[in-house]
């Protein structure tokens, strides 16, 4: 019988852009740093440099890891964009559940914009259209996708400063058929918020459609 993570993979679309790797192809190195529900590891698969997100699988962090994953791999899982990181696949391994990304050189937006003069107005301007260009694209998605989580340090930055939107684990595809219900508020963490959750958070997309006449 398949657990909610392989139900989760079974449902991507054929045409899926992500692989499922073997663990003992997967080598990890140093930590590139902690969320929620995991931590991400520096690695590399064959000759290939990777992100690992190795998913909290224990106590109360267990039903979050597993929304994060799931979230994860219904989103990026069927879409690319330059603004957005790129999911290449996951690992199973028993109790270990892992997602593999793009390795992206540059570190997340908090640490360039803690210190003054590291970036200058050129590429803020360059990151601020990119950050916009990023979420543009998931709300013109089919159905609609919307992060929830969007904050300096879910902005990761390449070797030419050029911005991806990166933890897509409290994110929410709007298909109309279930109610959007994410597991906290989302105004309890300090970022954007798609406007269908602006006044209250727990609400359908009908319930938007009514009272702004649009569903993006």
């Amino acid at each position: 019988m398949l657990n909610e993570y392989q139900a989760t993979i079974e449902l991507l679309p054929f045409n899926s852009m992500i692989q499922s790797f073997p663990y003992n192809e997967l080598k990890f190195g140093t930590s590139l740093g902690r969320g929620a529900f995991g931590e991400v590891y520096r690695g590399f698969w064959k000759d290939t440099k990777i992100a690992i997100k190795v998913l909290k699988r224990s106590g109360s962090h267990n039903e979050g890891a597993k929304k994060s994953f799931i979230s994860e791999v219904r989103t990026l899982g069927s879409i690319q964009h330059i603004n957005l990181v790129r999911l290449l696949g996951y690992c199973i391994k028993g109790l270990k559940h892992m997602l593999v990304y793009e390795y992206i050189s540059n570190s997340s937006l908090d640490k360039w914009i803690d210190e003054d003069n590291l970036l200058d107005w050129d590429q803020r301007m360059c990151i601020i259209i990119g950050v916009a260009q990023g979420l543009a694209h998931l709300h013109k998605c089919s159905p609609i996708i919307v992060h929830l989580d969007i904050k300096p340090q879910n902005i990761i930055l390449d070797q030419d400063y050029t911005p991806k939107l990166a933890d897509f684990g409290l994110s929410k595809i709007l298909d109309g058929k279930d109610e959007d219900v994410v597991c906290a508020p989302p105004f309890v963490f300090i970022s954007y918020v798609h406007a269908h959750y602006i006044l209250v958070w727990l609400w359908t997309l009908q319930i938007w459609t009514l009272f702004l006449g649009t569903t993006c």
